[in-house]
């Protein structure tokens, strides 16, 4: 799992915030309603309010044998943690039920999970607590703003390709991948997306459906002046703007010069055709 960590102020005090970044594009996920707080107190935290050695060590692997075990009992997404005011708020989110001839509420499982933990943890009681939130309300408001999730990505991404060799201060090109529920959304997004700069790298039906309904892709490539994130990110939130408008999904982003630009895929749905045909036969592409 993929983790961002950042600070936030409120009341006068720091909370620190990680949440899964992998889980953004997704989220909400309807089938997981269920939000599982599980909560235990730092007992010796530092100025900045994180714990501090040796805690540090024993918390990780609380943090470790929570998700492992609250994940594995209910089928849940770990996906917000919290450290602040003396205490670490682990947030799950999971299916209300499970089990077909015997059914199981997944609250009462997640709890006993988390309580099984109790022997190996006794410095650090585990409170469990449950309700419906089938918007992840903790999972959004956990951001510190609107665009906070595409900024950190987009940060992570960029750095590690500048760490790989790129260069920061010459035009670069980047290609971006969306996906779309219909031909007609997509034709709406291209024709804005070329007007405001871009060009058309790619389009087509995917091979088949994702899981979110989507049945078309687009690619599209335009030059930052330099390869600096508010350039980047500035892109990135106008293509955003512009699928969200069309109930459509932006994929992610890579260099042009980049093999990877080529499989852009692999960043979550099909290939698109390299031609503008409107032949039937539509994408050759490849899940990855």
């Amino acid at each position: 799992m993929t983790w961002d960590i950042y600070p936030l102020e409120k009341d006068g005090r720091t909370t620190w915030t990680a949440w899964h970044v992998e889980a953004y594009g997704r989220a909400p996920d309807r089938t997981r309603p269920l939000r599982i707080d599980v909560r235990h107190a730092v007992n010796a935290p530092g100025d900045d309010g994180l714990p501090q050695e040796p805690e540090l060590t024993t918390l990780i692997a609380l943090r470790d044998a929570l998700e492992h075990d609250v994940t594995k009992a209910v089928d849940a997404k770990y996906v917000v943690r919290t450290t602040g005011g003396g205490e670490v708020v682990h947030t799950f989110y999971a299916p209300t039920q499970q089990g077909f001839l015997r059914k199981r509420k997944c609250a009462e499982v997640a709890a006993k999970a988390a309580a099984a933990l109790a022997e190996e943890f006794p410095a650090h009681p585990l409170t469990v607590t449950s309700t419906q939130d089938e918007e992840w309300s903790a999972y959004f408001t956990a951001f510190p703003s609107d665009d906070g999730a595409q900024w950190f990505a987009d940060a992570r991404q960029l750095s590690a390709i500048v760490q790989a060799g790129a260069p920061q201060d010459a035009p670069t090109a980047i290609v971006h991948r969306l996906v779309f529920p219909s031909e007609e959304a997509l034709d709406r997004v291209a024709k804005a997306a070329e007007a405001d700069g871009f060009a058309l790298r790619g389009r087509g039906p995917l091979e088949e459906p994702d899981e979110d309904g989507n049945t078309h892709g687009l690619e599209l490539e335009r030059e930052v002046e330099a390869f600096v994130l508010p350039r980047v990110h500035g892109a990135v939130l106008d293509l955003v703007q512009l699928a969200h408008e069309a109930d459509g999904q932006y994929l992610g982003w890579a260099l042009a010069s980049d093999p990877a630009a080529a499989e852009m895929a692999e960043r979550g749905g099909e290939r698109v055709d390299d031609d503008d045909d409107d032949d039937d036969d539509g994408g050759d592409g490849d899940e990855g």
